[in-house]
């Protein structure tokens, strides 16, 4: 992405996906064409720079950034911007594109399973999301953990506002990165899912963040969900 030649005014970032770094980092890219003045901080605070007075700086970076702020989170982000520069963003990319097609075609040959997206690496991002037929998304990626050390998300996938037009629906998930090697897919192609499957977390450890959707664990003398 190229920021002056797309004419990009404001663009925001998080730290903790293609650039490897802390949760909680991230950044807000301000153009020169931006007029500062039509920018209403979200919160307001004391900066370091003027704590005398109670309005916020008119001046960047500082009407950006209220509070003390996350001097560690944002050493860990300035450190991993420049490893992906000293990986090259090229090569990076590149990798990420030769596991999705991998897992894709893959995930296509097994029986059962539905794998959802254009189903072409080069024209989308490296997270590939799939279903099983008759499986829940959590039973999948407890299953994937526990018989072959992969870990799969899983759970309600919906673009944010959700608005009553939405339909929500579960997935498993697989959100691959530069520093994987090719072991999660391989060992993920030879992963034959059942719905029967019982694991060692199937006794009443299973996550339940989305009741109803996620696998539940079977009751005393019950059928197996």
């Amino acid at each position: 992405m190229d920021v002056q030649a797309d004419a990009i005014d404001l663009l925001a970032f998080t730290g903790h996906k293609s650039l490897y770094r802390p949760m909680g980092t991230g950044g807000l890219v301000i153009g020169e064409r931006v007029e500062l003045a039509r920018l209403e901080p979200l919160k307001r605070g004391g900066t370091g720079s003027r704590s005398q007075h109670e309005e916020q700086p008119d001046f960047l970076p500082d009407m950006a950034e209220s509070g003390t702020l996350n001097v560690v989170g944002l050493a860990g982000l300035a450190a991993g911007v420049r490893w992906v520069q000293e990986q090259r963003v090229e090569a990076i990319r590149a990798h990420e594109v030769t596991l999705a097609n991998r897992l894709v075609n893959g995930l296509q040959k097994i029986p059962g399973v539905t794998v959802y997206g254009g189903l072409e690496a080069e024209a989308q991002t490296a997270t590939v999301s799939f279903n099983v037929a008759g499986m829940a998304p959590s039973k999948v990626g407890l299953q994937l953990d526990e018989e072959h050390g992969c870990s799969a998300g899983w759970g309600c996938i919906a673009p944010r506002p959700r608005t009553e037009r939405w339909v929500l629906f579960p997935m498993a998930r697989y959100a691959l990165a530069w520093p994987l090697s090719t072991r999660p897919t391989r060992w993920t192609l030879r992963w034959r899912p059942c719905a029967n499957w019982r694991g060692r977390r199937a006794d009443g450890k299973a996550v339940r963040r989305h009741p109803g959707l996620l696998y539940q664990p079977r009751a005393q003398g019950g059928a197996s969900p």
